[in-house]
């Protein structure tokens, strides 16, 4: 019998495309939130007692930054719950010998000096973060980096999925409805591919590769730039967009933190310690048109 892998939140946005790009290489278990509702710390003794799997990979998450802000302070709610319980759970009732992969986010960090290296340390300070970001940094410290791992992602894309836009297709659905809304000309940013993601997972579990890394493009832009190039490769269109400063933007919200006016993740040390390359921002959409135009 096969060794089994375990992936959590394997019908998200990036955990379902690990498992169909690797369903054949591994004996993956891919349990629903009805089979496993971590946050029940019964349900994953007993799941985990039951299968006991050579590897973990905590793709679960409440990403909906708007929702979370809702729920402030709110340990009961779905964000803690789900980010912070869901995580330990697993994390304290794993069998020791178990390697762990933890997927989590740029938002741990505040956004105000990045782009950030994996040893930056994350923001301690839910005040300088939303709360989908500090339940991601605090869920962070759950796990052990010595024996165990965390992979950070900025932005995933990919070329389909039905049930979330992400931050290519949600521009370009709104460009198609002649809704695009004004674009941040002066936010900094990369984005993930996330098929080059699943290949740092499969690189990390396969050699149980212990500490922070992270996947993103090798360069950092702007939303107008990106959503420029991505018009102009998927759409042909090279007219005129709306832009917004985010500097004027942000003097009109209420949580500041939730629009990284200098973000971004830096990946040289990743793409040394696993031995791989990630992409451009350009070439990541280059691909991901390609994708779409093959369909």
């Amino acid at each position: 019998m096969h060794k089994e892998l375990l992936v959590v939140g394997g019908g998200g946005l990036v955990g379902s495309r690990f498992t169909d790009l690797y369903r054949l290489k591994y004996s993956i278990l891919n349990p629903t939130t009805t089979e496993l509702d971590i946050t029940s710390e019964s349900q994953v003794i007993a799941f985990l007692f039951k299968h006991c799997p050579y590897a973990i990979i905590n793709f679960a998450a409440f990403t909906n930054v708007g929702l979370a802000e809702d729920q402030v302070d709110n340990k009961a709610a779905s964000c803690w719950q789900i980010n912070v319980v869901g995580t330990r759970n697993l994390y304290q009732h794993k069998d020791p010998s178990t390697f762990f992969l933890q997927i989590s986010t740029d938002m741990v960090f505040p956004g105000d000096s990045g782009p950030y290296s994996e040893d930056h340390p994350v923001a301690a300070n839910p005040a300088v973060l939303t709360w989908y970001g500090y339940t991601k940094a605090v869920s962070e410290k759950v796990i052990a980096v010595s024996r165990d791992a965390i992979l950070r992602l900025i932005y995933p894309v990919r070329a389909a999925f039905d049930k979330k836009p992400d931050y290519l297709r949600g521009p370009l659905r709104q460009f198609d409805a002649g809704k695009l809304y004004p674009l941040f000309a002066d936010q900094q940013v990369n984005i993930t591919s996330i098929d080059e993601a699943c290949s740092a997972v499969e690189k990390i579990v396969d050699s149980r590769h212990s500490g922070i890394f992270h996947a993103g493009s090798t360069d950092l832009s702007t939303p107008f730039e990106i959503i420029s190039y991505l018009l102009k490769s998927a759409r042909n269109y090279s007219g005129p967009l709306k832009t917004q400063l985010l500097t004027d933007f942000l003097k009109t919200v209420s949580n500041p933190a939730r629009y990284p006016l200098k973000g971004g993740l830096l990946t040289s040390q990743t793409e040394i310690r696993l031995g791989l390359k990630y992409s451009p921002w350009q070439a990541i959409i280059d691909q991901i048109v390609k994708q779409w135009q093959a369909t």
